[in-house]
């Protein structure tokens, strides 16, 4: 672990980041034989994609990591039964250590798909909520993000940046107040008021971009679909059918060499606004049927367009929001809180990049700086591999504390 530490940045996320206690967490033999497995695969259950949760998944980095561990490892591996992998998981991350960073001296980063590998192996064999696979987690979480900020340093908001710089709370407090005064429009004015419907479209486009990891200008000329079927292959879409609980975008066209995707929309990191978002698109298409999503404010027939950047610099008075400041407080904000590498690739997917380009030109705040709407504190004490439990269901060692979103600054206020 000490020489794995000098290719990352071994202060990230606190005590309990990148330790020998916890490499050395684990279950003891006998606990592993008592082990109920949701399921023992095969190298061959990979290759033939038993896992995958969509036609467009695969194992392909998994299946490739596995067999270097099968290679290379001198652990008594058997790929007809993987869960031996996870008995002997320490020597193999051992081993894998001295073949990629000692024999073939790769870089740090390159151990990264030993670590996801054997993450996905204990989700699939044992499930989220089991203590292997949340140190697993945190190891590959750690050593990620420890990387990434050797390699891209603090990158923090100069002194000009911090003057116009929007957090990502204040841009959801701003989010808010804007689709009350929609609603209270509605309520005075009725919906179909210029000025009401002004508001419902300066209300969607924020509520577009920050209820959902942000997205680029897309959406300026995105339809609204009831169905998945037959769509236009160069048209991007967003699904909203009243019968289904979840919204959907879908971008079918081909943006910076990434391919065509569709997700629902949220961010599992802030799930009180994605469900919020879900009902926002849903009321939206009921009081307002229409060709395209966001439409030019004064014509709901036609899209939004170039307009919708002009949309953003002129809804505020005394700011003016452009679609990269958006992003850049998300990716901000996303990288200053501690998100585990399941939910950072989450949003990096969504946001249609990823995790090393959002290291690299997304600006972090210092702790006093982000104002976000989460709840649970991380707990800072590290792990004590002294305080021994010898039960049948749990390793040795107190549970781990998997890592969380920080506080909100001492002086926000919830709305």
């Amino acid at each position: 672990m000490d020489e794995l530490s000098k290719g990352i940045d071994p202060k990230t996320n606190g005590p309990n980041s990148w330790t020998n206690e916890l490499y050395m967490y684990d279950y003891l033999p006998e606990q592993y034989e008592r082990l109920q497995y949701i399921i023992r695969p095969t190298l061959q259950d990979f290759k033939e994609n038993r896992f995958a949760s969509t036609d467009r998944q695969n194992d392909k980095d998994t299946i490739s990591n596995l067999n270097g561990m099968l290679q290379n490892s001198l652990a008594p591996l058997d790929e007809n039964d993987l869960t031996s992998v996870l008995v002997h998981h320490r020597t193999v991350l051992y081993d894998m250590f001295l073949h990629r960073l000692i024999n073939l001296k790769q870089a740090a980063s390159t151990y990264w798909g030993d670590l996801k590998a054997l993450t996905r192996l204990a989700k699939i064999c044992l499930s989220e909520e089991n203590d292997l696979y949340r140190k697993l987690s945190m190891l590959s979480t750690d050593f990620n993000t420890g990387v990434n900020h050797k390699r891209f340093g603090d990158n923090l908001l100069t002194k000009r940046e911090e003057e116009t710089f929007l957090p990502y709370g204040m841009l959801l407090d701003m989010s808010d107040k804007m689709y009350d005064d929609w609603k209270t429009s509605v309520q005075e004015r009725g919906k179909d008021d210029k000025k009401t419907y002004e508001l419902h479209t300066y209300a969607l486009i924020l509520a577009s971009y920050l209820w959902t990891p942000t997205v680029r200008l897309e959406l300026a000329n995105m339809k609204i679909t009831k169905t998945l079927h037959n769509l236009d292959k160069n048209t991007d879409y967003v699904y909203v059918n009243q019968n289904k609980i979840n919204v959907m975008y879908v971008f079918n066209t081909v943006h910076k060499d990434h391919p065509p995707i569709k997700y629902d929309v949220g961010f599992s990191g802030n799930e009180p606004y994605a469900k919020k978002l879900v009902k926002f698109l849903k009321e939206s298409v009921t009081m307002y049927p229409r060709t395209y999503y966001i439409t030019l404010k004064t014509n709901r027939d036609k899209p939004a367009r170039g307009q919708l950047e002009t949309y953003l610099n002129t809804m505020f008075r005394d700011q003016r929001l452009i679609n990269s400041s958006l992003r850049k407080s998300f990716g901000s904000w996303l990288h200053s809180n501690n998100f585990s590498t399941n939910q950072m690739s989450e949003a990096a997917l969504k946001m249609r990049n990823s995790v090393q380009v959002q290291m690299q030109n997304y600006k972090k705040l210092n702790t006093e700086q982000i104002r976000i709407k989460q709840e649970p504190q991380d707990d800072d004490s590290p792990i004590n591999i002294e305080d021994l439990q010898t039960a049948a269901s749990g390793p040795v060692s107190r549970p781990i504390s998997v890592p969380v979103p920080r506080q909100p600054h001492k002086n926000y206020v919830d709305p």
